[in-house]
């Protein structure tokens, strides 16, 4: 039997490329019989108690939810909630902003970096 495994052309010759080969194939007849599957028909079922018994939607809507609540709010200050900043950042733009790699900031809006005044404030 062992002589039989070896004597098999992507066995006996083991390299990348065979190996890569080898796998492609297997890909291919993974995502061939996936797609078979998935033009089948539904199963039949042979009982009549597995039948479904929710209600019909009989106004064609669809009713969708979220995973969190937006108890925090759409003020910018204070929100914390992952959708809430979301919409924030989509509707706020900073004057300076961070890179998301460097987290170095960087002017968004700012046309310059602000300038120190050399002039004493007075009261």
């Amino acid at each position: 039997m062992s002589n039989t495994i070896n004597t098999l052309p992507l066995v006996s010759d083991a390299s990348r490329r065979n190996f890569l080969k080898l796998t492609g194939a297997i890909g291919a007849a993974a995502a061939f019989t996936a797609t078979l599957s998935a033009c089948g028909g539904p199963a039949s079922t042979t009982t009549g108690a597995a039948n479904n018994t929710a209600a019909v939607n009989k106004d064609l809507t669809i009713e969708a939810g979220i995973s969190y609540a937006l108890s925090t709010g759409f003020d910018p200050m204070t929100s914390s909630g992952a959708t809430p900043q979301a919409a924030n950042l989509h509707v706020f733009e900073g004057l300076v902003e961070l890179h998301p790699a460097t987290r170095e900031p960087y002017n968004a809006l700012a046309a310059s970096d602000p300038r120190r005044s050399t002039t004493p404030r007075t009261r």
